[in-house]
């Protein structure tokens, strides 16, 4: 059997795994790599992190490659590949490949400007500030860096620990961002919140590194609550929040079967929107319940719905 695995973060690292069910043992047999099928012909196909579909000549008995890559086709995106038992292929095309993305404004009834026309690169997670300031954006290259691109053009780097920082969440006052950060190596799957003061005076600070993979946070508007979404034992990805201070006991919001992401509270803090399959597997849809006595809930999406967020009026 051959597979892609994550020996760490999908975020930081993979490769293609050979493992021997018999034996209960796996090793890499192709560092950086993601995907793989093996066809008929006697090959292993597998995917590259930054997409291109390549082929080794293979020995399925031994489950060892016997020659060196092969390029084959260029654009594949890293992961959506499929083949057919005739040979033939199913892929999705890289974006990375098409071109690199822009960030826009984007006005309510459709219109489209130019946010930064000099600025391309692929980003992920574009947060901007309350006073409308500044925008924090990851931007995923080799390393997922988070970026802030200020009022008067000037782009700077965030320098945090980890391999990849993301998903910026900002203070209601615009003074500071928390975020994900993702360290490499031994902790590669082990996600952290750290918060940094945009003026950059200070470096950033270790806020909460909890006993499951973190993936999201915001605080609320007092600063008082950190509310997380962490993927934990069995699958689950569950909804929790803690104090900042005193008693950080774990508390829970949203702790059931399947799958809750992409938090959004509300200006106020008083509603916290999010996604949740409900165990499905296969939609997701938007709620609101008012935080943290999370009941009733409303659902808001009808037919399937993602990625939150509120007006600023609440």
């Amino acid at each position: 059997l051959v597979a892609g695995i994550c020996p760490g973060n999908c975020a930081v690292t993979s490769a293609v795994y050979a493992i021997d069910l018999k034996r209960d043992t796996a090793w890499a047999i192709v560092p950086g790599a993601t995907g793989a099928w093996y066809a008929p012909t006697g090959h292993l196909l597998y995917t590259g992190r930054d997409g291109g579909l390549f082929a080794m000549e293979f020995d399925a008995a031994k489950l060892e490659v016997t020659s060196s890559a092969v390029p084959l086709i260029a654009d594949v995106a890293p992961g959506l590949f499929t083949l057919a038992a005739n040979g033939d292929a199913v892929y999705t095309v890289s974006q990375t490949r098409r071109g690199n993305s822009e960030l826009v404004w984007v006005e309510r009834y459709g219109r489209v400007t130019p946010f930064d026309s000099t600025w391309r690169a692929h980003f992920e997670y574009p947060a901007l500030s309350p006073d409308g300031r500044i925008v924090a954006v990851s931007v995923r290259a080799e390393a997922t860096e988070l970026w802030l691109r200020r009022q008067n053009g000037a782009r700077e780097k965030v320098v945090a620990p980890g391999n990849a920082n993301w998903r910026p969440h900002w203070t209601p006052n615009s003074d500071s961002i928390y975020f994900v950060s993702i360290s490499s190596g031994d902790d590669a799957n082990n996600p952290v919140i750290r918060k940094l003061p945009v003026d950059l005076s200070a470096d950033a600070e270790l806020v909460f590194d909890g006993p499951y993979g973190l993936w999201e946070a915001e605080t609320t508007p007092d600063r008082k609550w950190l509310i997380f979404r962490a993927d934990e034992d069995g699958g689950d990805s569950n909804i929790r929040y803690r104090s900042l201070q005193g008693d950080t006991t774990l508390r829970p919001l949203v702790v059931e079967a399947g799958q809750s992401t992409t938090i959004a509270l509300s200006p106020n803090g008083r509603w916290l929107a999010y996604t949740s399959d409900d165990g499905s597997g296969v939609r997701y849809n938007v709620y609101v319940a008012p935080f943290p006595a999370m009941t009733p809930r409303r659902l808001v999406s009808r037919g399937g719905g993602i990625e939150p967020r509120w007006s600023r009026d609440g």
